[in-house]
């Protein structure tokens, strides 16, 4: 909503699945994203992802992710989100948007929200020359004053999904088994710890 400028009728994919991977489904879809894919190696979230509006799973362990973006955008995506961060995806994700046509149109636009983890490498000639945009987001742009009123009205008419996303809930005293299952990546959604 605030990074990019996605319009209904283009197409976003969602690289990584996860409690804010959904969330980011979701903000395509109350968008009018079309197609949604969504990218990820566990089949549990790909379906999770469902619910919250992807319209394509693409599970990387099984497939070429890049080749499947292609073949669903019949020709790359205008819009790729990447959730997860890490140095192994980042050229993928760069070369399943779309690429332009120099002095016609500009290539699709890449963020990357994950948070990074060591060095990656990849071929800058893919910006370059597909003409594409790569860019960084944390915490989507977000001005409260702004965005909340909007948040909270979406959320009130069902178009944002918050109470799906929240699949665990935790006791303070549990605290240690909810960051042992966060850790042992066994949490769909994302996890609430009650403090009362």
């Amino acid at each position: 909503m605030n990074t990019v400028k996605i319009n209904p009728g283009q197409s976003t994919v969602i690289w990584g699945v996860g409690g804010l991977g959904v969330l980011a489904v979701n903000a395509a879809k109350i968008l009018g994203s079309d197609p949604i894919i969504a990218v990820d190696i566990e089949d549990r979230r790909l379906k999770y992802s469902k619910k919250f509006g992807a319209t394509n799973l693409i599970n990387s362990r099984k497939c070429d992710p890049v080749e499947e973006v292609h073949k669903i955008t019949k020709g790359g995506a205008d819009f790729v989100f990447d959730m997860v961060g890490i140095a192994e995806i980042r050229e993928q994700t760069i070369l399943a948007s779309r690429p332009g046509v120099p002095g016609y149109c500009e290539g699709g636009t890449v963020v990357l929200t994950g948070f990074p983890e060591g060095i990656s490498e990849f071929n800058p000639r893919s910006i370059l020359m597909g003409q594409r945009t790569y860019k960084g987001s944390r915490g989507g742009a977000c001005v409260p004053d702004r965005d909340f009123p909007l948040f909270y009205k979406t959320e009130k008419t069902g178009e944002l999904q918050l109470k799906d996303v929240v699949t665990e809930r935790y006791k303070l005293r549990e605290i240690n088994e909810a960051v042992q299952r966060l850790r042992d990546n066994k949490i769909l959604g994302r996890a609430i710890i009650e403090i009362i």
